[in-house]
């Protein structure tokens, strides 16, 4: 018996003990793009989720992921390979078959390694990586610029900074005087941050200012956001800037600064810098950093 894909198949019998049913499934190996990045593609056979396995190592059985167990900091969490490749069909045939069945190998396709793929539900308990950037050779060597940079921006902005609060950190936002409405503290991607979804939430610290001179406010936000985000950046109960994200620049975390106007700093030591919901239905996305700036020197 045969059927159309999406469809279904009645059996009609009167059924015997010893009776069996054979049924086919043909499956291929397959890869699909994310719908709202190509670069960020995943493996399947047939219906079977691929997961890339990275093994166990670090992770007991009190280390688990779930709800009951403990958060897993970004320096415990080993980085998910890159694939390389001019496109998918390429990376497809760079992804070999092992003598398990449901077991594939990519060759000279993962970067720094290889690596196995198996199915997803073998490996729950596991490191695994299910989404992979799908990269060329030119836009790799761009990221790997860009990483190699980073050091250095982060000590310039280090340098300008005149204090910081990390959202999410407990102690640091007590530290800070947090002041918040249905809001919430997590991690994502590895990150500390504070967002509020809905219900009007918002959020707010005191910081301290420069003794003199301009200031300004610095943020980090997520550049992948699935969700429209629209909020106000408020200083002492003024809007300095409205910011609307929605999958900006996926997998990046983008940096925003904003001058605070001389006439909400002068003769202060300290401002409440916060997030509001801009208009009905606003929303504050994942915001993983908050500081007091210097002026960058020009």
């Amino acid at each position: 018996m045969t059927s159309r894909p999406g469809t279904f198949v009645s059996l009609e019998r009167e059924w015997r003990d010893g009776d069996r049913v054979d049924v086919e499934l043909p499956m291929s190996l397959r890869v699909e793009a994310a719908p709202d990045d190509p670069s960020v593609v995943s493996f399947l056979y047939g219906p079977i989720v691929l997961a890339a396995d990275l093994g166990v190592q670090g992770l007991d059985a009190s280390r688990r992921y779930g709800p009951q167990a403990p958060e897993m900091a970004e320096e415990d969490t080993p980085p998910p390979p890159v694939l390389v490749a001019n496109d998918a069909g390429e990376a497809l045939k760079r992804i070999q078959a092992e003598s398990e069945p449901l077991a594939f190998r990519t060759v000279g396709l993962g970067r720094p390694g290889d690596v196995e793929l198996r199915p997803f539900f073998r490996l729950a308990d596991r490191r695994y990586a299910v989404y992979f950037d799908l990269l060329d050779e030119a836009a790799l060597s761009r990221r790997n610029d860009h990483a190699q940079d980073e050091p250095q921006r982060v000590a310039a902005l280090d340098a300008r900074s005149v204090d910081r609060v990390t959202p999410g950190d407990a102690k640091d936002e007590a530290a800070h005087a947090l002041v918040q409405k249905n809001s919430e503290a997590g991690r994502f991607e590895g990150r500390l941050h504070r967002l509020a979804f809905w219900g009007g939430g918002e959020f707010s610290y005191e910081l301290r200012l420069p003794a003199a001179g301009q200031a300004l406010v610095g943020f980090a936000a997520w550049g992948g956001e699935s969700r429209h985000h629209a909020y106000e950046v408020v200083v002492d109960g003024e809007v300095v800037a409205t910011e609307h994200l929605f999958d900006d620049d996926p997998g990046s975390i983008l940096h925003f600064e904003v001058p605070i106007p001389e006439r909400l700093t002068r003769g202060r030591e300290r401002v409440r810098v916060g997030f509001r919901p801009a208009g009905k239905g606003g929303s504050i996305g994942a915001i993983f950093d908050v500081r007091i700036l210097r002026p960058a020197a020009s």
